[in-house]
């Protein structure tokens, strides 16, 4: 019985591991934190304010946007006199379709994460490529600080009837699911952003599949890790399955020893760079 007990519950352990691409039965942001403890956001940082502090709005959702304060470094902007701290979380299908259709979105009251760190090095760089500034940062998110305030959002397109479907939907579904898209409700507080680092500073810590080897430099004066990524991130028509797709036909093409070194010391230099501070 107590066998059972065991082998039912590294089950249930299982089932709540993300794949790389999209998720597994397991649709609960709840159930979701217990094996998968961080959350990614791509953004653009601006100055904390000198009085800002780690209980402060780090990320703020546009609805509840006001005055400007230079202390809110995503949106630099206040909460409105409604206070997104006393507001009560609640979310429907509405509510997500009004945050993932752009026409909408400035009146939303979610902030966009993402469970995939993979998904948020693809969209930094897609995001590098067509802004002028190049200041794209990843921030690391303690998920389990939001528990109670978080929700998949594939899961509350899931949970919409078929008469109240948008035009959009399974345009909204497949981003939703791709991106493994995790919607804050309101604010995410400073003390739960573990880091934030530039994009060109992660890149060099990536896993070996994820880079050329540096070329000759005789031949080749730039040797930046972004010039030697392995996927074509300038391109326009670059999507993320296609990278998810290149990024394991060159992981499985490896020998046995550098997937090893890969998964083991490679991905601890990774987690060191991804949360230093």
């Amino acid at each position: 019985m107590a066998s059972n007990a065991k082998d039912s519950q590294q089950d249930q352990q299982q089932s709540n591991l993300l794949p790389q691409y999209g998720f597994g039965p397991e649709l609960s942001f709840e159930k979701l934190v217990e094996q998968n403890p961080f959350l990614f956001r791509v953004y653009t940082p601006r100055p904390l304010g000198p009085f800002f502090d780690a209980t402060d709005a780090y990320f703020l959702g546009e609805s509840f946007q006001g005055e400007d304060d230079q202390s809110i470094p995503d949106l630099n902007l206040l909460p409105r006199s409604r206070s997104v701290k006393e507001s009560i979380f609640a979310a429907t299908y509405a509510d997500a379709v009004r945050h993932l259709d752009w026409t909408t979105k400035s009146t939303s009251p979610f902030v966009s994460t993402s469970f995939s760190f993979a998904w948020a090095v693809w969209e930094a760089c897609r995001r590098y490529k067509l802004n002028v500034k190049h200041d794209v940062h990843i921030a690391v998110i303690d998920a389990r600080a939001l528990v109670g305030r978080a929700v998949t959002a594939i899961e509350l397109l899931r949970n919409g009837s078929a008469k109240e479907r948008h035009s959009d939907h399974w345009k909204f579904y497949r981003f939703a699911t791709e991106s493994q898209d995790v919607l804050v409700y309101g604010y995410i507080p400073g003390s739960a952003v573990l880091s934030s680092i530039p994009l060109v500073s992660i890149l060099d810590s990536l896993p070996s599949y994820f880079l050329r080897p540096v070329p000759d430099t005789s031949l080749n004066k730039d040797i930046s890790a972004l010039s030697r990524l392995t996927w074509e991130y300038t391109q326009k028509k670059s999507t993320y399955r296609h990278f998810c797709k290149q990024m394991s036909e060159n992981f499985l093409r490896m020998n046995p020893e550098c997937r090893l070194r890969d998964t083991t010391a490679g991905s601890i230099r990774l987690a060191v760079r991804l949360l230093r501070t």
